[in-house]
């Protein structure tokens, strides 16, 4: 559960880094070039960041949930019984 929250929340957090040179553009005119060149690179490449840091968390969430799962798991099973040989 929380681990959907902390997904939304960067996505939401790097679709607005993603925005921003676009609204920063819109709001300060700069020359062609920067409105038809840098920006959209710099979209892109933002964009890319934001793809792979996503796949990362992802990942990891993953990872920590399985982890949790099968801790719980282990705490919920009786303990090994182990046999005593007595040798006489």
């Amino acid at each position: 559960m929380i681990s959907k929250y902390t997904l939304y929340l960067y996505r939401l957090i790097s679709i607005v880094i993603v925005i921003t040179p676009m609204g920063l553009n819109l709001m300060f005119p700069t020359t062609i070039v920067m409105s038809l060149l840098f920006i959209p690179v710099l979209m892109l490449v933002l964009s890319a960041l934001s793809i792979f840091l996503d796949q990362q968390i992802n990942n990891m969430l993953i990872e920590l949930t399985n982890r949790i799962n099968k801790h719980q798991l282990k705490a919920m099973l009786p303990p090994p019984h182990t046999q005593v040989i007595h040798e006489n």
